[in-house]
């Protein structure tokens, strides 16, 4: 699969991705872009999977259009990111074109203690597919 990796992302997301071609923005030469316009870039220049740190990716974007999947990390720690590898494998591996997937790495507690998942996020285009993938490690 082809991947690429939006400047917000740890770079060695690339390491652990491993028997994929992954690129980042900036190698190339989209850094600075708006979400919008790498989308486009992506699409154009044939990368089947964007993963991201950017919230906004999916709250302002559509990929109407775009044959892409979006991976959105909860995180952007790389020691956090490369403690539990097989997050960013998985959810990878299992996303569907045209779709937003949000890599959750472990849960936070609201304040009366309990545990929830990553806050819940909608698509900006109610066509889009949405899918929020959580893997825990225990």
């Amino acid at each position: 699969m082809r991947i690429l990796l939006d400047e917000n992302s740890p770079r060695g997301v690339r390491g652990i991705l491993t028997g994929h071609d992954v690129r980042t923005a900036p190698q190339m030469g989209w850094g600075g872009l708006s979400n919008s316009d790498l989308l486009d870039a992506a699409k154009q220049a044939g990368f089947e999977a964007l993963v991201t740190y950017d919230p906004n990716m999916v709250l302002k974007q559509s990929l109407a259009g775009r044959n892409i999947v979006v991976v959105v990390l909860s995180i952007n720690t790389w020691p956090l990111i490369r403690a539990q590898p097989q997050i960013v494998q998985r959810v990878v591996a299992n996303a569907s074109s045209r779709t937003f997937t949000v890599a959750t790495f472990g849960v936070r507690a609201d304040p009366g203690g309990r545990q929830i998942p990553h806050p819940g996020i909608e698509p900006a285009n109610p066509n889009d597919s949405f899918t929020l993938q959580i893997f825990r490690r225990h």
